[in-house]
């Protein structure tokens, strides 16, 4: 992602939507209310959800997954600025659940270092995504992805892409499971060292398939898609790779 975070002074206002003893809920109001936003986070441990509504401000619901007398709430710290938001959740020692709701037209900067799945949904931007321990799934969304995990399997179905953006997808440890439009023009390296690769594109029209052997382990796979175009990259060291039309996602088998 292209845009970079600016220091930003002093905490905005918020509004308290609810709160109870173990979840806490605020809507942070932009700056720009209807222009295109970024939100930034680094998690700890917890899922995060970010999901696209038609609404103009940040939604965030942070819960304690197992609450205790000894840290009966959860902190949440909010900065925005230009309609870029950079959020926080604590304390950092305990499993906190994020579910965040932001307009549709938001990229995100999503990093978490601890256990947990983080889902983005109905989203149209730039997705970044690295999720140390844990699943990467993406649903419904447009524009360009870089997501990687080291322990933990990467979903992610596209209805549209933003030509010429990068787009990388990498697990050390799960599988791939790759959806992008039918009319997609791409060129397309996959990798799976230790373990199947699938291409449902390789039979469309304007698609080629080779192979690189340029490793020891395994060669790249390489497919011009619709003819080709901007290089996307899918590897897995210990899972499998799949790439298909997203038309083609509810009625594949499971790997």
């Amino acid at each position: 992602m292209k845009a970079t975070m600016v220091i930003i002074s002093g905490m905005i206002a918020l509004s308290l939507a609810s709160q109870s003893e173990h979840t806490k809920r605020i809507t942070v109001p932009l700056s720009r209310p209807g222009e295109p936003g970024v939100l930034i986070l680094q998690h700890h441990k917890g899922s995060i959800n970010v999901t696209g509504y038609e609404g103009t401000s940040l939604v965030v619901t942070a819960s304690l997954r197992f609450p205790s007398d000894a840290t009966p709430t959860v902190d949440l710290g909010v900065a925005e600025k230009d309609n870029h938001v950079v959020l926080s959740a604590g304390p950092r020692h305990r499993t906190i659940d994020l579910e965040i709701m932001v307009p549709r037209q938001f990229s995100v900067q999503l990093k978490k270092d601890d256990s947990g799945t983080i889902c983005v949904t109905h989203l149209s931007g730039e997705i970044e995504v690295s999720n140390l321990n844990g699943d990467i799934r993406l649903l419904d969304v447009a524009g360009s992805a870089l997501l990687d995990t080291v322990d933990g399997d990467i979903t992610a179905q596209f209805r549209g892409i933003t030509p010429g953006a990068p787009m990388a997808f990498t697990s050390l440890e799960g599988n791939l499971d790759i959806a992008l439009p039918n009319d997609v023009r791409a060129s397309i390296r996959m990798r799976a060292d230790r373990g199947q690769i699938h291409n449902e594109f390789a039979a469309s029209p304007g698609s080629e398939t080779s192979s690189e052997d340029d490793s020891p382990q395994a060669p790249w796979t390489c497919a011009q898609i619709n003819g080709g175009g901007p290089e996307m990259r899918l590897r897995s060291f210990h899972g499998h790779v799949r790439l298909r039309p997203s038309e083609n996602t509810s009625n594949a088998p499971p790997l």
